[in-house]
């Protein structure tokens, strides 16, 4: 019976070591770590203890990429088959429900702790470098195994009870920023509330005291500090380990309830897309003469509602940017306008481009749409600057925004100029200009890298784009005169490669 249930586990762990993506993302760590010899031995010259410095971001490395998996790679493992309908064939085969469990998420958790293995070696290279003790490297990685093992069972539940990938990411990003963020929140509010509830916040964050102990976020700043000398078996990885048994064991109970009747409906539209009464006038009307661009504005954008719901939220972003630069008693209010607004509004942008980059191809990729879309009367890359369009009609509020924002800049550069300010306000401006541009690169290389990763990973594609990002940036922050260059290219490099890839799916 053990046999049995352990069948489809060995088989996954086979299928696996055979991709080479996988394979990839090891060379990828070994790079990043090789990358961190370097820098810790060129400050070896300059500081004492370099070790520690490298083994603090080896170990915030794989904090960051362990969550990015738990949302991304772990959250899929059951939601994926219900989104195909094969769970049904696999339980026809005759494959229990914890060999189900096993052999798509426990394997999972296998590759990411070999993964985590690669860099054992350099932790202990570490220690040669100074700062580190044996003891802390050890303490580090059993810390690091353990919430991988609660991460990838949290994510197994969160994929088990809900019904689409993507539902399951949500779900698993909710749990872990509550997981993490919610006795701050809490101590920020135990600060800021009256006396009247100053009682009820004292007594929550008694509740909540013992999460702390049990987070690895909190855990690993204690490890990594001068004169560690406790047992690596903490109450953070007993903790860990028994809340991954608890979760498995769990998602073991209610599997059978929650996918015996299960069946993913069709895409729908949204109720922001089915206005009634008065309000019809914001719905789909009448087909606009490039038909891709109307689709796209209004079943993957969210059409002319959100279009006016993101319109106010913009035009109050600058309203509030406007009150606080005429109100600061500063010189010159317009570089108080361009700092309120620019930064803001390009936050909303990217999150909001990032969203409509992973949906942009995704719908047509999973229902096998491509290769009919390919027999319109038109070429591949018209058909893709057509969806493409019609994400820029919904980006425009967010789009005139950061124009104006700009604006605010040349427009301070040019009174600072006219007014003979001194050379460090000027050169200070130009360095903000240079930083403005900079990130407008570095959004378009990042919004390009997840249409392309949409293309060829069935999910997560944001997820890999956030860490392929965070790995380019820590890359070239030693060499940032080079960022703006380097993002352009790149986002030039993808736009062909997603072409290629965009043809080479319709032709399946």
């Amino acid at each position: 019976m053990l046999g049995g249930t352990l069948a489809l586990l060995q088989h996954s762990l086979q299928l696996d070591g055979r991709l080479f993506r996988h394979h990839l993302y090891r060379l990828i760590f070994v790079a990043v770590l090789y990358l961190f010899v370097i820098i810790a031995t060129g400050q070896s010259l300059l500081m004492g203890a370099p070790g520690q410095w490298m083994f603090v971001r080896i170990a915030q490395l794989d904090f960051w990429f362990i969550s990015l998996a738990g949302i991304s790679y772990f959250a899929t493992a059951i939601s994926e088959e219900k989104e195909t309908e094969s769970l049904g064939i696999l339980r026809m085969a005759g494959i229990s429900p914890s060999a189900l469990l096993m052999g798509k998420s426990t394997s999972r958790m296998i590759v990411a702790c070999l993964l985590l293995s690669l860099q054992f070696p350099f932790a202990l290279l570490a220690i040669t470098l100074g700062g580190v003790t044996t003891l802390q490297v050890f303490s580090v990685f059993l810390a690091l195994l353990a919430y991988t093992a609660f991460v990838a069972n949290l994510a197994l539940f969160c994929s088990v009870i809900t019904r689409r990938a993507s539902s399951a990411s949500v779900m698993m990003t909710v749990a872990l920023g509550l997981f993490f963020f919610a006795p701050v929140l809490v101590r920020l509010l135990a600060n800021s509330v009256g006396s009247s509830a100053v009682r009820f916040v004292r007594a929550v964050e008694t509740v909540l005291a013992p999460q702390y102990e049990t987070s690895a976020f909190s855990r690993l700043p204690e490890i990594m500090a001068t004169g560690f000398a406790e047992s690596p078996l903490s109450f953070q990885v007993l903790s860990n380990l028994a809340a991954a048994f608890v979760f498995f064991v769990f998602s073991r109970i209610v599997f059978d309830r929650v996918t015996r009747y299960h069946s993913v409906a069709s895409t729908n539209r949204g109720v922001l897309m089915r206005p009634t009464g008065s309000l019809k006038i914001l719905g789909p009307r009448r087909a606009w003469k490039s038909a891709l661009i109307w689709k796209d504005f209004h079943f993957v954008t969210g059409g002319k509602p959100l279009l006016l719901l993101k319109s106010l939220l913009y035009g109050l972003v600058l309203a509030l940017a406007c009150v606080a630069g005429f109100t600061d008693g500063s010189s010159n209010p317009f570089i108080s306008i361009a700092l309120w607004s620019i930064w803001p509004v390009g936050l909303l942008l990217l999150i909001e481009s990032t969203l409509m980059a992973s949906r942009v191809f995704r719908e047509e990729v999973q229902l096998n749409a491509l290769s009919s879309l390919m027999l319109l009367p038109t070429g591949p890359a018209r058909i893709a600057y057509a969806k493409v369009a019609g994400c820029l009609v919904a980006l425009s509020p967010g789009l005139i925004a950061l124009t104006a924002g700009v604006a605010c800049i040349v427009i301070a550069i040019i009174i600072e100029t006219d007014s003979q300010a001194t050379v460090s306000a000027s050169f200070g401006l130009f360095v903000a200009g240079v930083g403005v541009v900079a990130s407008l690169a570095f959004i378009l290389f990042f919004v390009h890298l997840v249409a392309y990763l949409s293309l060829v990973v069935k999910w997560g594609s944001i997820p890999m784009s956030i860490g392929i990002s965070v790995v380019l940036v820590a890359f070239l922050c030693f060499m940032w005169p080079l960022a703006v260059f380097a993002f352009l290219g790149g986002a030039v490099g993808l736009h062909f490669m997603i072409g290629s890839r965009f043809r080479q799916l319709g032709m399946q």
